[in-house]
């Protein structure tokens, strides 16, 4: 079972990630009480979404452990005959999940993987069960997950009420049984938390994306912001990014993005050029950067906020 893969005891260490967005070139600056606000040594990190497709939950992972952090992998495993290989499906293979354990162990990192359906609550109640067991507490939460298929993709008129009821489930419910069991656990051990949940610019500019995942990342905003107010008084502070144009940099274009292309009659590079101002393609790492600030104590009285990473792109 991927719930048994092994995690690591040595200590993190710190090591050197190229390619840093310039978002965090200033947060080496030290806090009030002399400590670096993106020192991450001795908290604990659950990532949901950890592997899938474009790659933000993986290179999430990889700048938390640089950052000192403990890691959670979390993601829901598959049959190898379940895996799409165009990258169009909400689960992975266990060998993907087990790569990025191994990837942050290589680092000096401690990591463990957890097999999680992101809408079952028993599931998401075991893998924070899993995160104190193995490391004692859990400080963070990233919820990289949801994602979208054809079915789920088409415009109201034809969508099916399983495709309605998935996408519900999906973008909307996992972020709330997510949310709040992470939440319990970090106000019964006291000491704050962060919480990050991934949106999309599909639920900014509501015209370009699919109907469907596009109302819902917009609601999974509101909830978000909601959170914030409420868990403020225990120092949890809750932000969503929300990502454009996540290119997967392995040779396999988004299925999303070329989706989103055909609605408006493009190829996904003149959609890009229309969208992007910045006119490339973004890396998944440019978005991670931005979520790791976030959880980061360089972020320590920003809540209740939605930043989009969009190459310059406005509503």
């Amino acid at each position: 079972m991927i719930d048994a893969a092994m995690s690591s005891a040595a200590s993190p260490r710190r090591i050197e990630l190229l390619r840093v967005p310039a978002i965090v070139i200033w947060w080496g600056v030290r806090r009030g009480d002399g400590m670096r606000g993106d020192d991450l040594t001795g908290k604990v990190a659950l990532v949901a979404g950890a592997v899938r497709k474009p790659g933000i939950g993986r290179a999430t992972i990889l700048r938390l452990a640089e950052m000192g952090a403990a890691v959670v992998c979390a993601d829901s495993v598959a049959n190898e005959n379940e895996i799409d290989p165009r990258g169009d499906t909400i689960k992975v293979s266990a060998n993907e999940l087990r790569a990025v354990v191994a990837e942050v162990e290589a680092l000096g990192g401690r990591a463990v993987a957890v097999n999680l359906d992101q809408s079952d609550r028993e599931s998401i109640d075991n893998a924070v069960r899993r995160s104190v067991m193995e490391f004692g507490r859990l400080d963070i939460l990233c919820h990289l997950g949801g994602g979208t298929s054809p079915e789920r993709d088409r415009p109201v008129m034809e969508l099916t009420d399983e495709a309605w009821n998935e996408t519900v489930a999906l973008i909307i419910t996992s972020v709330f049984l997510l949310n709040r069991a992470a939440a319990r656990q970090m106000i019964t051990q006291g000491g704050g938390g962060a919480i990050v949940n991934l949106g999309s610019f599909a639920g900014v500019r509501l015209a370009d994306g699919p109907p469907a995942f596009s109302a819902l990342k917009a609601g999974a905003e509101a909830f978000t912001k909601m959170l914030a107010r409420e868990l403020a008084p225990h120092r949890i502070r809750v932000n969503m990014v929300h990502p454009l144009g996540v290119d997967a940099g392995d040779g396999v274009k988004n299925p999303g993005l070329a989706r989103a292309a055909e609605k408006v009659g493009r190829s996904v590079d003149q959609w890009m050029r229309d969208m992007i101002p910045f006119g490339r393609f973004q890396r998944a790492d440019e978005t991670a950067a931005v979520i790791a600030f976030l959880c980061s104590d360089a972020a320590s009285f920003t809540s209740g906020q939605a930043i989009s990473v969009a190459g310059g792109a406005t509503p």
